[in-house]
């Protein structure tokens, strides 16, 4: 998935929920194995997501102030 630098806010958000959830259901499948980098990787990239949008939350209610 390639976001355009440039896209809104709407878009961001559309096409990384899409993403997210596709590649939850994608891990949650019985068959694949993954190696502990493989999963130290994916767990260091959700925590990359988890902050951003925690940082995104803290904006916000900055600007409701």
């Amino acid at each position: 998935m390639f976001i355009d630098e440039d896209a809104d806010g709407t878009t961001i958000a559309s096409e990384t929920i899409a993403v997210a959830k596709e590649c939850a259901r994608m891990i949650g499948k019985i068959g694949p194995k993954f190696s502990d980098k493989e999963l130290a990787d994916m767990d260091e990239a959700v925590s990359r997501i988890t902050k951003a949008i925690q940082l995104k939350k803290r904006m916000n209610e900055t600007a409701k102030s």
